[in-house]
């Protein structure tokens, strides 16, 4: 998928910003990280081994290919992509760009390779515009942005730089225009990498212990308290969006592309 950049998010930052990273590196990168890519910051999957089986089993599409690096436009990190592992698509009219807009949205695990802290893992998120009726894409106008990716990125950067523990921080973002070849020519491309939090989704939470239950029930207690202690709501409250980390007894509340910020009116 080749790789060009647009204005970062326009509905909130007004600016051009030049991408010298198209999505695969130079040869002479390739070999260089070859090389430097150690066992140490390899990527490693295995304990995610359950989650990438149940997340397989239920991708609903595949219009997310393979990306192996991209550059970040604001931070000049380099990621290494691994492979999309679960892809769901959203479709409807946007509210903020009035127009119905259909988009999908990939996961996968990346890894710095270029940065300040090499070898640190996080799970980004390919979100990317695609066309309303697959069989004519030319009836679908392309759009710079869309309201979930917005939000998305709004409140992951707002609840990071407040200091929220209960959410996977932001690490990096970076948004594109889709070139010939790709679903949508025009079309939005955003990458949003996260942080990678231990533990898994509670989707299967009826199946854990009822002492492991009653834990989850109170490590949620704290979570949205905390949530809503920030003025912020959660609109889906599917157990997918939740993570449960067993070791610290903590729960972490995901896909904030369905939250919003209260405002405070005087």
């Amino acid at each position: 998928m080749a790789l060009t950049t647009t204005g970062i998010l326009p509905i909130f930052l007004i600016r051009e910003v030049r991408l010298d990273q198209r999505g695969s590196p130079t040869r002479t990168q390739q070999t260089r990280h070859s090389a430097t890519f150690t066992q140490e910051s390899a990527m490693d999957i295995s304990d995610l081994k359950d989650d990438l089986y149940e997340l397989y089993r239920n991708r609903s599409s595949y219009w997310v290919r393979d990306i192996p690096y991209f550059k970040s436009s604001c931070s000049k990190i380099l990621w290494k992509l691994g492979p999309v592992f679960t892809e769901r698509e959203t479709y409807g009219d946007d509210d903020i760009y009035k127009t119905y807009m259909t988009e999908t949205c990939g996961t996968c695990v990346a890894t710095q390779v270029e940065g300040p802290s090499p070898g640190v893992q996080g799970i980004a998120k390919i979100r990317l515009q695609i066309p309303d009726d697959p069989e004519n894409p030319s009836s679908t106008k392309p759009q710079r942005s869309s309201s979930r990716l917005a939000f998305e990125y709004y409140n992951h950067r707002t609840l990071t730089e407040l200091g929220c523990t209960c959410i996977p921080k932001l690490l990096d973002y970076t948004l594109f225009t889709q070139k010939k070849g790709d679903p949508l020519p025009g079309g939005f491309l955003f990458i949003l990498v996260m942080e990678r939090l231990p533990g898994r989704n509670l989707v299967n939470f009826a199946d854990l212990p009822m002492s492991e239950r009653d834990q989850v029930r109170l490590a949620f207690a704290k979570s949205i308290r905390e949530f809503y202690a920030f003025r912020f709501m959660h609109n889906d409250p599917d157990r997918r969006n939740l993570m449960w980390d067993p070791e610290n007894k903590k729960c972490y509340i995901i896909d904030l592309e369905d939250a919003y910020q209260i405002k405070v009116h005087a």
